[in-house]
């Protein structure tokens, strides 16, 4: 069956108000239903998440994935363990929030950032700095302004 985004979403809200399904986005779920990890997948979990707290430079999507499988790197990004910031770049909520939290305080200074200087900020590479930043722009957090990205204002207003 196929269903027009707009009946979809009609459909999904009505189903959360009645109780029968509960949606945190992007994850739709019976509620209730909750996924409980094996204690050999918890142990893969576990290893995956102390894996990215020590190592220099995060695993990639991939790597991760050949680490702990593909349905446990689903599971810590759903749960908000780790944050996917693109199809190959990962990073694990701590360092999210500390590179959001400053990211933000520079913004909402005035100033602005380009992707040099993230990268410069957080000691990371390029390929790091760039996911982080366009993954902020997709979420409507910055706006790209040609090299440089500024604190989405209107977002602001809403927060």
């Amino acid at each position: 069956m196929h269903l027009q985004p707009e009946i979809f979403g009609e459909l999904l809200r009505d189903l959360v108000e009645k109780g029968e399904l509960e949606h945190e986005p992007p994850v739709v779920r019976a509620a209730g239903f909750k996924v409980e990890l094996t204690s050999a997948q918890q142990k893969q979990a576990d290893d995956l998440l102390s894996l990215f707290e020590s190592a220099p430079a995060p695993p990639s999507m991939k790597d991760a994935q050949a680490m702990a499988g593909e349905n446990i790197v689903r599971h810590l990004v759903n749960t908000g363990r780790l944050v996917a910031l693109s199809a190959e770049v990962l990073m694990d909520r701590p360092m999210y929030d500390r590179w959001l939290a400053e990211t933000i305080k520079v913004l909402e200074q005035g100033d602005t950032l380009t992707v040099a200087q993230v990268r410069d900020t957080f000691g990371s590479s390029r390929k790091y700095a760039l996911a982080f930043m366009e993954y902020l722009d997709s979420e409507g957090i910055t706006l790209r302004d040609g090299d440089v990205r500024r604190i989405n204002s209107a977002r602001k207003r809403q927060s």
